[in-house]
């Protein structure tokens, strides 16, 4: 019974592996950024939202060498929900006065109301690669549901599993919908939506919030001693983090079971940032990782210089300076063998 109790108590912990900490940098992107808002696309391009008054957010798209306002549709504020590779934002604004928010999407300097349903309000979670964006809006009954808007069909309610509303978490790059919805008998029921058809997965373990880069399903279990656990389908890979915020090609951020320490995980090990980015650095929030294992997050430095700030942890080498790096040795190991070949006849 007690080594029962310990292997449930030791699912809830991240699991650290053995092979040593990758080297990584740190870029300071914005020390006026909101913790715990923006995304990370595979350029390295950040969604960081400031928050200059209590009721003024605005979101910036920045890099290591630019940050741009993105504007608004009206109102005083903006939060960024996403992304995509292109560098297409999906996202909310209020409209003038305040009184009202719309999903829009952002591209080229340019901001595009979505609309809603009938209603007041509407708002954007999620875009993929395909330009597709996925929301809620509310109809004119009031009742949230959720949206498919794309360019060639415009903003599409995708239904219900049988109830009044339904809630959209994310889009896969296959153009799956997942999300929560309710049933007839009022219950909150996950659920996959793709090409008009809706499914019922509540047979699936847990809370169920986000796609990786290839379909994998990711979310979280209440477990032993109402601990959190992450749960993770279409994969061979257990990230060694008990939830997470965000996946990648191979990456993983999240948190330990408590919430209060932060973590990378990759199929070499798992760390926090903490200890990636050195001493002085406390981490409280990885909003994104990218391919390239690049890691968007807000920590504190406490040094002879103390603030806090969105960063940019990069790894050293960055993981295209392998390639480069590989490629370089093969054709000076090359060079080397026709060398020698040229001296052998020579001689």
């Amino acid at each position: 019974m007690k080594m029962k109790m310990l292997a449930m108590l030791l699912a809830t912990v991240p699991l650290l592996g053995t092979a040593a900490a990758p080297a990584y940098r740190i870029d300071i992107l914005d020390r006026e950024g909101v913790n715990g808002s923006g995304a990370l696309n595979n350029a390295g391009q950040a969604l960081i939202v400031r928050a200059p008054s209590n009721d003024d957010f605005r979101t910036y798209l920045t890099t290591t060498s630019s940050s741009v306002d993105l504007g608004t549709l009206g109102g005083t504020m903006t939060s960024s929900s996403a992304i995509n590779n292109a560098g297409v934002v999906a996202g909310t604004s209020t409209l003038a006065g305040n009184t009202a928010r719309h999903a829009f999407v952002y591209a080229n300097g340019s901001m595009l109301d979505l609309g809603t349903f009938g209603g007041t309000d509407s708002r954007a979670v999620a875009i993929n690669d395909a330009g597709t964006v996925v929301g809620n809006a509310e109809n004119a009954s009031g009742d949230t549901r959720g949206f498919v808007y794309t360019a060639q069909g415009g903003m599409r309610d995708i239904g219900t599993l049988g109830g009044a509303q339904t809630m959209v978490s994310d889009v896969s790059e296959s153009g799956e919908v997942l999300g929560y919805s309710q049933t007839a008998s009022g219950e909150w029921h996950n659920y996959l939506y793709k090409d008009g058809a809706m499914t019922d997965i509540d047979s699936w373990r847990g809370e169920l919030n986000g796609f990786g880069p290839n379909g994998e399903i990711f979310g979280s279990v209440v477990g032993w001693r109402d601990l959190p656990e992450l749960v993770i389908y279409r994969s061979d890979w257990q990230p060694g983090v008990a939830t997470a915020s965000a996946m990648a090609d191979g990456y993983m951020v999240g948190w330990d079971w408590n919430g209060t320490i932060t973590y990378l995980s990759s199929r070499d090990g798992t760390w926090s940032l903490n200890e990636l980015a050195g001493d002085g650095w406390s981490f409280h929030h990885a909003e994104g990782v990218n391919d390239l294992g690049q890691v968007l997050a807000w920590g504190c430095y406490y040094g002879d210089d103390e603030f806090c700030a969105n960063v940019l942890l990069s790894p050293v080498p960055e993981p295209a300076t392998y390639g480069m790096l590989g490629l370089g040795l093969g054709v000076v190991a090359l060079a080397r063998r026709r060398r020698a070949a040229a001296i052998s006849r020579s001689a």
